[in-house]
């Protein structure tokens, strides 16, 4: 069996994912070596058929077709057919990830403190305190640009997020080729 890890670190602009998953496996992560579509319908991205299952980014633009309040940013749905996967134990892949140095530039969320609270208080208020649910998830992004980017910085801030995140769900980076994603979702996320 071929080395997945090495072929992406020989050829990182080709699509793949990384998926730490610790309620699946604490002690390994899932390489995934992908090819890239596009769609902007999720019936024809669900329908398509693969051999080792498919991974998938969904817009959140794509909520406005279940009759929910989106704006339509034509963002398009990732499909992404595996092609291979293969496990690596956790302490290997972090080893063997790229540890460059990484300059940022413009870093900002796009809600600060202030804003980001006043919206907690204002869910909590009007849809909490009058009954639309308990069950809520705010999130804010932080922006930044890389200095000088290249696709090896990827792969050293996924290995420093594996190397300090302690309290991740999941922690993945999906590159399409084209753009890319590095997501933590954290197990204690509050929900309101």
């Amino acid at each position: 069996m071929s080395d997945f890890l090495t072929q992406i670190l020989s050829q990182p602009q080709k699509p793949y994912a990384l998926l730490y998953r610790p309620a699946v496996s604490l002690d390994k992560i899932e390489i995934l070596q992908l090819t890239c579509e596009k769609t902007h319908f999720l019936d024809k991205a669900l329908s398509a058929d693969s051999h080792h299952g498919k991974l998938l980014v969904v817009p959140f633009c794509q909520v406005a077709k279940r009759g929910y309040h989106a704006i339509n940013d034509e963002t398009p749905i990732l499909s992404m057919p595996i092609t291979s996967r293969q496990w690596l134990p956790l302490s290997e892949a972090i080893n063997r990830l790229p540890d460059l140095p990484i300059s940022v530039t413009n870093t900002h969320f796009n809600l600060d403190d202030t804003q980001f609270g006043q919206r907690i208080s204002q869910l909590i208020e009007q849809e909490i305190g009058q009954g639309a649910g308990s069950n809520f998830v705010l999130h804010r992004k932080l922006r930044t640009s890389l200095v000088d980017y290249h696709p090896e910085q990827l792969l050293s801030l996924y290995r420093r997020l594996l190397q300090t995140e302690s309290s991740a769900y999941w922690c993945f980076l999906i590159n399409t080729g084209d753009e890319a994603f590095i997501v933590v979702v954290n197990k204690n996320w509050p929900r309101l």
